[in-house]
């Protein structure tokens, strides 16, 4: 992957826009899952997530040459989530931190090596997964309690607490990890097989 020298105004734009479809991606995924029960969506939403959103990740580390494009990415989204009123901290400390770690693993090698890319990106979405098991885990109650004041059905958050409280959170999280990782190399396909040929990237 071939890294502009300097980063430009235009990378950063590259970045607001292609954020902005990743937190459309999040937004389709979250409520097809949700749509179809609280085990689908603990399963999937951040797993699924994860594998559409590698493309993106993978075009602004081919496009940009943006430190800490990791952690800029998911803080956009975070604020975006946050003004619409939706996520909740333990899922926003979650996703940020795991966005750090992953931006010092892949500047390593200044997002160059896909390997490393696709650990990190398997990081952030594995820490998406952490926000949301972690509160039911720990502090179950709390969690239901802010969400019926949000309006979600009781049956749902109950089902959802019931489904993540026993050994299906380990398969969440671990979930979560591999169709990161995956993403980054479906992305790498799909760059290869489109992109590429279009001369886009």
């Amino acid at each position: 992957m071939n890294l502009k020298k300097t980063t430009n105004l235009k990378d950063y734009i590259l970045i607001g826009v292609l954020s902005s479809i990743n937190i459309l991606i999040m937004m389709i995924v979250g409520i097809i899952t949700a749509v179809l029960g609280p085990a689908c969506n603990a399963l999937f939403h951040s797993a699924v997530g994860g594998l559409m959103s590698g493309t993106i990740i993978l075009i602004l580390a081919k496009k940009t040459n943006v430190k800490w494009l990791f952690t800029i990415v998911y803080t956009i989204t975070l604020l975006v989530f946050k003004l619409i009123g939706m996520g909740y901290l333990p899922w926003q400390l979650a996703t940020i931190i795991s966005a750090i770690f992953a931006d010092i693993i892949s500047m390593k090698k200044k997002y160059k090596d896909i390997k490393l890319l696709a650990i990190s990106h398997g990081l952030t979405i594995t820490g998406q997964a952490v926000g949301k098991v972690i509160p039911i885990l720990l502090f179950a109650n709390k969690f239901k309690r802010d969400f019926l004041a949000k309006g979600v059905e009781q049956s749902y958050i109950e089902g959802l607490i019931s489904f993540l409280k026993g050994p299906m959170s380990i398969t969440v999280i671990l979930m979560s990890f591999t169709f990161g990782v995956l993403g980054i190399y479906l992305g790498k396909n799909i760059l290869k097989k489109h992109f590429e040929k279009a001369g886009i990237v």
